[in-house]
C-alpha cells in the first residue's frame, strides 16, 4: 500500500492531478483577473454612488464631514487596485460616523425641505 509520495514514485506512479493541474492554470488565472476587474469596477461604482449620497446629506445637514468622507471613500474605491484603498474605505466610514454624530437633534424648518440638488 502506498503511504507517502516518496513510496508512489518508488512505485513508479504518477501523481494523480500532475497531468491536470498545468492545463487549468491558464483558465483560473482568466477567472481570477475577470472577478478582480469586475470587483473593482463595482467597487468605483459604489463610491460614486457613496459620494452623491453623502453630498446631499451634507448639502441638507450643514455638516462637510460628509462630503469629505463620501471623498475618501470614491479614492479609496479607485486605490482597492493597489491596496491601500481598503484602508482608505474603513477610514471613510469612520468619517461618515463621526458626522451623523455631529448632526443636531432638530433640524430648522427651512433645512427640512429636500430642494433638488444636481451634479
Amino acid at each position: 500500500m502506498w503511504t507517502s509520495p516518496i513510496e508512489w514514485e518508488r512505485q513508479g506512479a504518477r501523481y494523480p492531478l500532475e497531468d491536470i493541474i498545468p492545463e487549468l492554470y491558464g483558465e483560473f488565472l482568466i477567472v481570477l483577473l475577470m472577478g478582480l476587474i469586475i470587483g473593482v469596477i463595482f467597487f468605483i461604482l459604489s463610491g460614486v454612488f457613496f459620494k452623491r449620497a453623502t453630498d446631499i446629506i451634507a448639502h441638507a445637514s450643514n455638516v462637510s464631514l460628509f462630503s469629505a468622507g463620501g471623498l475618501v471613500y470614491l479614492i479609496g474605491a479607485i486605490l482597492v487596485v493597489i491596496g491601500i484603498g481598503l484602508i482608505l474605505i474603513l477610514i471613510a466610514y469612520l468619517l461618515v460616523g463621526i458626522a451623523f454624530f455631529m448632526l443636531k437633534e432638530k433640524p430648522k424648518e427651512e433645512q427640512l425641505q429636500i430642494t433638488e440638488f444636481n451634479y
